[in-house]
């Protein structure tokens, strides 16, 4: 779901997608909200792509390159 407010979706859309109310929403991901606030919003796929490259070279991303 943070991947989807990453993207600069709704609250009312990103709890639909959960399957929450906006409320439980907010309270289960208040900080990440408040974190993302000042970031530029990029896509998804970006952001994955982003935390893989993050742990090439260390020890669990050798293992995942292995088994991938």
């Amino acid at each position: 779901m943070s991947l989807l407010l990453w993207e600069g979706h709704s609250l009312a859309y990103v709890a639909e997608q959960a399957g929450h109310s906006i409320a439980t929403l907010a309270k289960h991901y208040a900080g990440v909200i408040r974190e993302l606030e000042d970031k530029p919003r990029i896509s998804a796929a970006e952001a994955i792509y982003q935390a893989r490259a993050s742990v090439r070279g260390t020890q669990f991303g050798r293992a995942r390159k292995r088994r991938g």
